[in-house]
């Protein structure tokens, strides 16, 4: 039973694929941060041509931190790099 702040979300973004599958609940924070997501790539990496850059914002500006084959290996890379920086300023 759905509660007002509970909101079905489409896992594949297609509002006619209702299988169960492809469907979960999520609260309304969840649900406005898909909203206005703008790819399926993961956060901090960008495509241009056929590679896949990795960008991390550092005081307010943008580093550039390579370009690889695959988004999952740009996504491991940034996470790896917002990690290290996480140490690094602890």
């Amino acid at each position: 039973n759905l509660e007002l702040h509970e909101i079905i979300h489409h896992r594949d973004r297609n509002k006619q694929n209702n299988l169960e599958d492809n469907l979960h609940e999520v609260g309304k924070r969840d649900q406005n941060a898909n909203r206005f997501k703008k790819s399926d790539l993961p956060t901090g990496v960008k495509k241009k041509q056929s590679r896949y850059e990795v960008y991390v914002t550092i005081n307010k500006k943008k580093e550039y931190f390579g370009s690889y084959k695959t988004p999952e290996e740009a996504g491991q890379r940034y996470r790896d790099i917002v990690a290290a920086l996480k140490d690094f300023d602890a």
